[in-house]
Formats: C-alpha cells, sequence, structure tokens
C-alpha cells in the first residue's frame, strides 16, 4: 500500500514534558523527564500500529521542542500540522506529598501548547480521514476557540473523534470542563472517556444516561473504559456492548487510554467505520472486534512502565498466546 495514499488522522492537541522530582534523604533532588501529552501518545500509537498519523500541537523551539521534532520523526508521525513557538515548553512536575500520593504541579503559565491555533488544518480542501482532540486545549479560551472553529469547518469531510482526557490538576473547576465538553459533542463521531472523565464532570448521572445524553446530540458512537473493569460501548441506534478487560499484573496505566484510543481507531479503519457511513452502518461483531484488539493494545501498555505504546506485530503476537 502506498503510505502517502493511506487515510490520515489528525490528532490536535498538546506535547509537554512531565518531570519527576524526588527528595533524597540528604536534600539532594532525583530528576528524570519524560516526554509527554495524549494527544503525543496517541498520535505515536497510530503510527506504532500501522496507521498514518500527524501531530496537530504547538511544539517550543527549546530543548525539549527539538526532542520532541526528533522523536516524532523517529516514530513515522507526520509534522505538516506542527507550529513552531518561541514560548517554552509546557513542564508537568510531579512528585509526592506526604501521604506518598502523586502531586502534579504546573509552573509554566505560557508555554508553546496553548498557542496552538491550527492555522494549517483550516485548508478543507486537504484529505483528512479523522480528526481527535482533547485534553486541557479544549478547556482554555482561545485554544478552544481554534478547536470549534476548525472542527466545524471540517466535520462534513473528516470524522470527528474525542478523547476528553480531563485534567482537574491543570484546571481544577470540574464545570469548566463540563461546559468544554458539552461545547464539542455536537460536532462529534466517537468519543471515547474514561469512567474518571465522566464522573469527574457528571457525578450525580448514571453512565447509561450520560451514555444516552451524548448519542441524542449527535455522534454515533460513545465508549467508556473503566481501568481493569470492562468497557462499554453505546451505539447511536440504541446498542449496547461490553468488552471484558484483559487480567494482567499491572507495572504502570500511563498511556494505556492512549493505547485503547489508537488501536480501536485502526481497527474501525480496517473495517470500513473510520468514516461516516461506515460508521453509521458498524456492525456489533466489528464494534466488539474493535473494543477486544483495542483493550489487549492497552493491556501491553500496561505491562510495562511508561507510555511504551505497543506496535502492531505484539498485539498480533498476544492474540496468538490467548488463544492457546
Amino acid at each position: 500500500m502506498n503510505h502517502a495514499a493511506s487515510p490520515l488522522i489528525v490528532v490536535c492537541g498538546e506535547a509537554l514534558v512531565d518531570l519527576f522530582v524526588r527528595a533524597e534523604a540528604d536534600g539532594a533532588l532525583d530528576v528524570s523527564a519524560r516526554l509527554a501529552g495524549a494527544p503525543f501518545n496517541l498520535a505515536i500509537g497510530l503510527a506504532r500500529l500501522g496507521g498514518r498519523s500527524a501531530l496537530a500541537a504547538g511544539l517550543s523551539t527549546d530543548l525539549f521542542g527539538q526532542s520532541f521534532r526528533r522523536h516524532l520523526e523517529a516514530e513515522k508521525v507526520e509534522g505538516d500540522f506542527i507550529e513552531i513557538y518561541e514560548a517554552p515548553t509546557n513542564l508537568v512536575i510531579v512528585g509526592r506529598n506526604a501521604k506518598g500520593d502523586p502531586t502534579y504541579d504546573f509552573p509554566i503559565k505560557d508555554s508553546a501548547d496553548c498557542k496552538l491555533n491550527l492555522q494549517h488544518l483550516s485548508d478543507t480542501s486537504l484529505p483528512i480521514a479523522a480528526i481527535t482532540f482533547g485534553s486541557y486545549l479544549m478547556a482554555f479560551p482561545e485554544s478552544q476557540q481554534a478547536l470549534l472553529s476548525v472542527l466545524r469547518q471540517r466535520q462534513i469531510q473528516s470524522l470527528i473523534c474525542l478523547d476528553p482526557n480531563i485534567r482537574l490538576g491543570m484546571i481544577s473547576d470540574p464545570l469548566v470542563w463540563r461546559h468544554a465538553f458539552e461545547l464539542f459533542v455536537p460536532l462529534c463521531d466517537i468519543i471515547k472517556a474514561s469512567e474518571e472523565d465522566i464522573e469527574a464532570i457528571y457525578p450525580e448521572k448514571d453512565h447509561d444516561q450520560v451514555a444516552k445524553n451524548v448519542l441524542d446530540q449527535g455522534p454515533k458512537l460513545f465508549i467508556m473504559t473503566r481501568g481493569k473493569k470492562d468497557v462499554s460501548a453505546w451505539q447511536y441506534n440504541g446498542t449496547k456492548l461490553t468488552s471484558e478487560s484483559q487480567k494482567i499484573d499491572v507495572k504502570d496505566t500511563v498511556g494505556a487510554g492512549d493505547s485503547f484510543f489508537a488501536a480501536l481507531l485502526i481497527q474501525l479503519q480496517q473495517c470500513g467505520a473510520l468514516e461516516k457511513q461506515g460508521l453509521a452502518t458498524l456492525s456489533k461483531e466489528n464494534l466488539l472486534a474493535a473494543l477486544d484488539f483495542a483493550n489487549r493494545a492497552a493491556a501491553i501498555t500496561c505491562s510495562r512502565l511508561g507510555a511504551d505504546l505497543p506496535r502492531k506485530g505484539e498485539i498480533a503476537d498476544n492474540l496468538s498466546t490467548n488463544r492457546l
């Protein structure tokens, strides 16, 4: 297959650096840095599974920004929608409090990721199969307006996919997230959210009611992941399916949701459902197969440290092993 002719999935959102800081007994600091960000992970996950992906993100001219660009190139993620800014890369300082619980601090107040204006996506003649977005850029006013503008232009031609990735450490008011989520729902075709996402913004509603409310506004598919528990999927035609999560020894859950979403989109593409009509007529059998594939991808990521998303062959090997 000609890779350039393959359907393109554009991932909109941030790339940031997780800075893990631990204080030693003598007061010295042990610091390690990782390239991170759910959209950054998702774009790489799609490419590793054989998809054609591009990241639309604001990257800095600084050392971290240069590392992001080199890593994306090495992972074969297309860079046509990258925007370069003089502002610094966003940092998340990850530590632990006295109880041992993780803490998150965002010391950079004017970072390159938040300047994303999606100027290169406004050309509606570009053939883009799907656009995915989510995380805090959908809630910040300027990037929110840029996203709304582009998605409104592209929603007839491209499948619109949302993974909200709600981060109360970045924006602490759940009502801000709820408002942002409700702004974007009518523009979407597929919404994948975690149980934590939904319960953060709709603590008073049961999951079936949330799913119904979402699908009544236009999306064709709503999926909720629940960590170690089963995954549920609701289709606009009233179908509800459940896929059993794999039972594994979890080493790290970082990147699991991104692995799940990447694998889901690749499987939907394989069965012709990464376009409007194909998604509308998606069979229960094909949806269940996609959910199972996505669960296996997430399990592989959870079985190792860091957001190390799987490659296509790894999931195939995992499937073969589980059939024995």
